[in-house]
């Protein structure tokens, strides 16, 4: 009784509670999340946090479900299906680009949570709304989810500083340059493009272009077979 107490007495919410554990791993990543850093950061004792979540498993679910509730989907969708399928893939790069540390709940943890449900059903809405059965639209939104996820993490990841990357870009397009042409003619004319720093806006709009184009032949070739 006396912790619940401390808990009401800090002002604690589910809220609040799940905010902080998004903060520590925004900051060190999701390991550092635990009850005791929390009851720490929080000022109260751990056993006050069980009021909020059940155990570390609902935590972690907690913690996707907010980052996941920041993403603006089209709910009801209207206007183009490519067009929403863009705007629902910005969104998810800029949340979960802000919130790096969330990321591995979405690979491990099952889709059986408000904030992902909901966003489940608005991905899987433009597919159907696209002109895919039930059955094309589930491998398509998990194939979607999936490359949000490679794009967020390979764009997040810890790795060398600006500086280091240039100059690694800089000595990769010397390399190339100096390659034989007869032996490596596609890297010797791709040097300058392969020695460039990396550019995360180009690669996501690329991947996002080739995402829509593979999308709208196999929407046109189920709609040709159909009508046969």
């Amino acid at each position: 009784m006396a912790e619940e107490k401390q808990g009401r007495g800090a002002g604690l919410t589910r809220e609040k509670v799940l905010a902080a554990a998004l903060a520590v791993a925004d900051a060190e990543g999701l390991e550092a999340v635990s009850f005791r850093r929390l009851a720490g950061n929080l000022g109260v004792t751990p056993m006050a946090l069980y009021r909020y979540v059940d155990d570390k498993e609902a935590l972690l679910d907690g913690i996707g479900d907010l980052v996941l509730s920041q993403l603006e989907l089209p709910e009801p969708p209207t206007g183009d299906w490519r067009e929403q399928l863009r705007a629902a893939a910005r969104s998810y790069r800029v949340v979960l680009g802000a919130h790096p540390g969330s990321v591995p709940i979405f690979l491990s943890r099952p889709l059986m949570t408000p904030a992902r449900m909901r966003a489940a059903n608005a991905v899987l809405g433009i597919f159907r709304r696209a002109g895919f059965s039930p059955e094309q639209a589930v491998p398509l939104y998990q194939h979607f989810s999936r490359v949000m996820l490679a794009h967020v993490m390979l764009e997040t990841e810890a790795g060398p500083g600006l500086e280091k990357r240039r100059e690694q870009a800089r000595l990769a397009r010397i390399t190339f340059e100096t390659l034989s042409s007869e032996d490596f003619p596609y890297l010797v004319e791709a040097a300058a493009q392969l020695g460039a720093p990396h550019d995360p806006e180009r690669a996501f709009a690329t991947g996002l272009d080739l995402l829509i184009a593979g999308l709208e032949h196999q929407r046109s070739a189920t709609q040709s077979t159909a009508s046969k």
